[in-house]
């Protein structure tokens, strides 16, 4: 049996509950409300929670609750409460927060208990309402006044684009018309303007030399020449071959030391079993020389502007993980956690 999910259901049907030596959960009922700003927004009733730590006189409701409800003697539903009380406060103590299902969290803030609720809603008048909203609908008026807005507010890149979309076919036009009119059609109208008499030269023009022919003017090389020429290129190939295998053994050796580097890399990791985070070195240092009785390992990590404590190190995830399950058996350290740091 959990205490918060008992806790949770007595504050669907009463608006305060006292937890002996911790503090009270109070609740205020707030109505249903609609707020109106350019849209209409509708929110169902609902309770939101409040913790006092300075209310902490037995009323009795928990204990009676736990004796009618759940059949437990006054004897037992006293040592019930008492068990929750100082296991939340030992979660304080260690990791500065503790969640309760379905009511809130409870977390350390400059040596005060501080209370953050859960988004569940605890009444039941609620229960299945979700926040709306309703959007007006716009006048036909102010539709085409938004419309006109939008079209002498174009931007610039848009408006360039409309302006060559206009213009493409004058543009095209005039680069068709040149190719379209002959061009001795067009030194003739060009005469009758300026007065002047206009020649075109319809001859045939000169063919140029083929390429060929200036090869076959070359000399012919020598068979001394030539064969000296081979043997060169022979030498040239037979090196670059040589260049191309020293290359390739230079590449397979390298290859191991890539792989020695990244295996190298890859074992400098430490982890730690964090069991607690202070604000204060101080209050670090006390609850370290507390654990060393226990864990003889027990040091503090500083990183990030954070000072956390643990209990167990090792290079290995693998063993550190199954430390942490041993160690979560225990009911001080259930929120223990792994952290990494890089060495």
């Amino acid at each position: 049996m959990k205490l918060e999910t008992v806790i949770h259901t007595i504050l669907q049907t009463k608006n305060f509950i006292t937890i002996p030596g911790l503090g009270s959960f109070v609740s205020q009922y707030q109505p249903a409300r609609i707020i109106q700003s350019d849209y209409v927004k509708f929110l169902p009733p609902q309770k939101i929670l409040a913790f006092n730590t300075l209310l902490q006189h037995d009323d009795g409701v928990l204990v009676s609750v736990l004796e009618h409800e759940y059949k437990l003697t006054k004897e037992q539903a006293r040592k019930e409460v008492d068990t929750f009380v100082n296991t939340t406060k030992d979660i304080l103590q260690t990791t500065n927060i503790v969640n309760l299902q379905g009511i809130g969290t409870l977390y350390y803030n400059h040596h005060a208990i501080e209370f953050e609720p859960a988004n569940q809603k605890v009444s039941t008048q609620a229960y299945g309402l979700t926040d709306f909203s309703v959007h007006i609908l716009p006048q036909e008026s102010r539709l085409k006044e938004y419309v006109e807005k939008k079209k002498t507010n174009l931007p610039l890149h848009k408006k360039i684009i409309k302006t060559t979309f206009i213009l493409s076919p004058v543009i095209f036009g005039a680069l068709l018309i040149p190719n379209i009119i002959h061009a001795p059609h067009m030194t003739s109208i060009i005469s009758l303007f300026r007065d002047t008499d206009a020649y075109v030269d319809f001859s045939i023009p000169r063919k140029p030399i083929p390429v060929l022919e200036y090869k076959k003017t070359e000399p012919i090389e020598s068979y001394q020449h030539q064969q000296t020429a081979l043997n060169q290129s022979t030498i040239e190939h037979t090196t670059q071959e040589k260049n191309t295998t020293q290359a390739a053994t230079q590449i397979k050796q390298t290859k191991p030391l890539q792989v020695q580097t990244n295996m190298t890399i890859e074992q400098r990791v430490q982890y730690y079993i964090i069991v607690g985070s202070y604000s204060s070195e101080k209050n670090a240092k006390i609850q370290v020389s507390k654990l060393k009785v226990t864990f003889s390992n027990a040091g503090i990590i500083k990183k990030d502007g954070k000072i956390r404590v643990y209990v167990e190190t090792a290079f290995s995830k693998e063993v550190l993980k199954q430390s942490l399950e041993t160690i979560q058996k225990q009911e001080p350290y259930k929120a223990a956690w792994i952290y990494t740091q890089k060495v």
